[in-house]
């Protein structure tokens, strides 16, 4: 039985990246990092590349609030329609 391989271990490095992104908007740090990205020419990698880009030019308050817009202000009161029972 060997350890995990390389491809195993670059799935779980992205999954865990999307698992941190999808439950929490990222603050300065996480955006800096995220700005340190290398893409190659790969779909994963050029997604990497727009992802570094797009967290280069934006700031945590402003990824805090369109997160809010995006999930957490999803369930608040009035912003989803209501059935009416019949």
């Amino acid at each position: 039985m060997g350890g995990v391989d390389d491809v195993d271990r670059a799935r779980a490095q992205e999954y865990a990246l999307l698992a941190t992104l999808l439950s929490r908007s990222p603050d300065d740090r996480m955006l800096g990092c995220l700005a340190l990205l290398r893409g190659d020419a790969s779909p994963l990698g050029a997604a990497h590349a727009a992802l570094a880009e797009a967290a280069a030019k934006t700031d945590a308050e402003s990824v805090k609030a369109e997160y809010f817009d995006l999930f957490d202000g999803l369930g608040a009161a009035g912003s989803c329609p209501t059935h009416p029972t019949t």
